[in-house]
């Protein structure tokens, strides 16, 4: 579908051109000449140890742009979500938690409520021991829901701790913590071990069919920073296993 039909799909797209396009290019960048080998548990668990802090800063600081971007038009008026928003709890107060929040409004239509036919007992039975209405509806809407859902659920990657004794474990990490305080980067160029040469610019193919080619900017010195991290880190690691 296009991704400029809906709120969320352009969305989407900004959260791409913000950060997430930069975090792909630079993990390609680490599987095409750095080692990264996905296959591997011990690596993907590096990855989330050096670098999941810094994607989850990044989602906070698009979450804090977006609220505070203008948005046109006459029902608007380049007011920000956030001033909208200000604006709605002023006129119509602050609501209460809501049960059916982040429900599509045709499931609540559907399922909220007392308009479906009730259960019947007979006299004398109260229904104890026999499956509440709410399993039913539960089951009911799992099935629903079912004729939507056209993609095949994607396997999470392993990402178990590396095996090995939990003192070479706490050894790794102080290493790790040294590489990281190291501001100048003299010992990370020196424990990197190899000739490092960072190229500011990653080709990216993207589509269905991976023949579009989309230029990424890696030119922030942070991108080559987290590159000799993880080079560095690596190569730790794996003399220790």
């Amino acid at each position: 579908s296009s991704t400029h039909n809906t709120r969320i799909e352009r969305l989407w797209v900004e959260v791409g051109r913000n950060f997430c396009r930069s975090w792909r290019a630079f993990f390609g960048r680490l599987e095409d000449q750095f080692g990264l080998d996905c296959s591997r548990p011990n690596h993907i668990w590096l990855l989330q140890t050096l670098f999941l802090d810094d994607i989850n800063t990044d989602c906070d600081l698009f979450v804090q742009e977006w609220n505070s971007h203008p948005i046109s038009g006459p029902e608007t008026n380049d007011r920000s979500p956030r001033d909208l928003r200000f604006l709605r709890q002023t006129q119509l107060g602050i609501y209460n938690e809501d049960d059916c929040e982040g429900v599509h409004p045709d499931t609540i239509q559907e399922y909220y409520g007392t308009t479906q036919d009730r259960v019947q007992h007979r006299v004398g039975q109260t229904g104890a021991g026999h499956p509440p209405e709410e399993l039913d509806l539960v089951n009911e809407v799992v099935q629903d829901q079912d004729l939507d859902i056209r993609h095949d659920s994607i396997p999470t990657a392993d990402h178990e701790a590396p095996p090995m004794p939990p003192e070479h474990l706490t050894l790794f990490l102080n290493c790790l913590a040294s590489l990281q305080n190291d501001n100048q980067g003299d010992l990370l160029r020196s424990v990197a071990g190899e000739l490092f040469v960072w190229d500011p610019v990653e080709v990216m193919k993207v589509g269905r069919r991976r023949q579009k080619e989309l230029v990424i900017s890696l030119v922030d010195a942070a991108w080559e920073r987290r590159a000799l991290i993880w080079l560095a880190a690596i190569r730790v690691l794996d003399s220790l296993l």
